[in-house]
């Protein structure tokens, strides 16, 4: 099945950023749908994003034990596989602007 979606590529991947920002820290169905979409969307990503994707996941991790989310350990565990994944596209595509 085609799919056509009415944006330029920067106002998607901010799209997929924004849901991944919403779905940080809550307890949510969303929290298995987002990464999943992400995922499936790597050929979308290029560094910035890539880059800007990261910069969320590992501002949630540390936030995470400043503020006591109560988001449970299956959310992590799915953030952190995100995280796991994209550093893997991260490293495959041979980026380096990551701090």
């Amino acid at each position: 099945m085609a799919l056509e979606v009415k944006a330029d590529m920067d106002d998607l991947l901010f799209v997929f950023c924004a849901a991944l920002r919403y779905g940080l820290g809550r307890r949510t169905y969303a929290t298995s749908l987002i990464p999943k979409v992400i995922i499936a969307n790597f050929s979308l990503l290029d560094e910035r994003w890539t880059i800007n994707l990261l910069r969320d996941l590992n501002e949630y991790e540390r936030d995470r034990i400043t503020w006591q989310y109560k988001d449970g350990a299956c959310d992590y565990e799915r953030w952190m596989d995100l995280k796991q994944q994209l550093m893997n596209l991260y490293t495959e595509r041979g980026y380096t602007r990551l701090e």
